[in-house]
């Protein structure tokens, strides 16, 4: 899997405030930062510890890796543990005038690391950065039978469901899913968070 060179976007503040250390419910310590270039190696290693199904479905998503303080249209964050990387997420904004006020999010976390709130935990980093850098809305689109936990943590932050694309990918084997669209108003969902 190659990592592609990204184009240039303001990065926000906020952005530069990390890393971070979030606890995760089994009580590890996990911290948030941006990715340099040294972590090419475990982020690639991170991927493919992932199932080969999973894997299939993120080809052709921009897996950057930046500096902070780096102008990039791709803004990410790593999950590491100790020196490695066990979560990553990346919200990108959509290309045109049109359309900068809205972004894409996805993220990924190891198996063994599942159903303890990383996922939550990065994805909701994700929505903060993505407001502080002036985008209103975020988009996330899942694997029907296939990204079930991501759906319910994007649920949980807000999340709703907008629209299916019916047989929007395809498995390995040529197998039929449908692609489950969701967006969240980063406006309500700031609203809603300061409470």
């Amino acid at each position: 899997m190659r990592i592609p060179h990204t184009l240039e976007l303001e990065v926000p503040q906020m952005y530069l405030l990390y890393p971070k250390e979030v606890t995760i419910r089994n009580g590890e310590r996990v911290t948030l930062r941006p990715p340099v270039p040294e972590d090419e190696e475990r982020l690639l290693a991170h991927l493919m510890a992932l199932p080969q199904e999973e894997r299939h479905f993120l080809q052709g998503w921009p897996i950057p890796l930046a500096t902070a303080g780096a102008r990039e249209e791709v803004l990410s964050l790593v999950g590491l543990i100790q020196e490695r990387i066990v979560a990553q997420g990346a919200v990108a904004r959509r290309q045109g005038p049109a359309y900068a006020h809205v972004g894409q999010v996805w993220a990924t976390v190891s198996p063994v690391y599942r159903g303890h709130g990383l996922g939550t935990a990065l994805l909701q980093e994700l929505c903060q950065i993505a407001a502080a850098a002036g985008m209103e809305l975020l988009l996330a689109e899942v694997v029907d039978e296939v990204h079930r936990e991501a759906m319910r943590a994007l649920e949980w932050l807000g999340f709703m469901r907008t629209g299916v694309i019916a047989d929007g990918a395809r498995g390995p084997c040529g197998e039929r899913y449908d692609v489950i669209v969701m967006a969240l108003s980063l406006g309500r969902w700031q609203e809603w968070t300061q409470y």
